[in-house]
């Protein structure tokens, strides 16, 4: 409508949604995982199960990426996984914890390349089991992404540092994504970064 009037001569038109508000964003979610449920989580799950979790915790990486990951995006050697951006359409390399790392060493290789084998649904199926069987409640997998991130801002990494590897283009929507635990920031207050998080 502004475009018709200013452009194209059509000044008597009326935009019937120039007073209508554009709706807030909504509130991002700050689920984490909370002192022992991980461990809590896991013991219910098998083993392939298990590993797309800590992989998902350990790299911050979506769950198309993890599903989709194949075995010529990997470098062992120099622990980092190149990720296709689905959103962006942009390449980018995730680093490989430790723990990442001992996640793809307990994994057989498959003829077609694929690292994961199970398929998300799988994933999510037993996910559901395990939080009802403990209790934890309002627990999904896009949390462990979440919970990902934040460990990351924990672990002393930049802001730019956590926005190439998880890939966020915007601050406002990487602060949706991250809530850092009080505990954590009280050690680095006292200058001991050694220090474990409190409650």
């Amino acid at each position: 409508f502004t475009v018709a009037r200013s452009e194209w001569g059509m000044g008597e038109l009326k935009n019937p949604v120039a007073g209508v508000r554009r709706p807030k964003q909504s509130k991002g979610r700050d689920r984490r995982l909370l002192y022992d449920e991980q461990v809590r989580l896991m013991r219910h799950c098998p083993p392939d199960v298990q590993a797309v979790m800590i992989f998902a915790i350990e790299t911050a990486m979506r769950k198309g990426e993890i599903m989709a990951l194949r075995w010529k995006h990997i470098d062992m050697n120099r622990r980092v996984v190149r990720v296709m951006d689905a959103k962006n359409s942009e390449d980018r390399a995730v680093p490989l914890s430790l723990a990442a790392v001992g996640v793809l060493r307990e994994i057989p290789r498959n003829i077609d390349g694929k690292v994961f084998r199970v398929s998300y649904d799988r994933v999510r199926w037993w996910m559901g089991k395990a939080c009802a069987a403990e209790g934890l409640e309002g627990l999904r997998f896009h949390d462990l992404r979440h919970e990902a991130t934040s460990r990351l801002f924990e672990k002393g990494l930049s802001i730019m540092e956590v926005a190439s590897i998880t890939g966020h283009k915007s601050l406002a929507m990487l602060n949706r994504y991250t809530h850092l635990q009080a505990g954590t920031l009280v050690a680095k207050l006292d200058g001991d970064t050694n220090k474990k998080s409190l409650p």
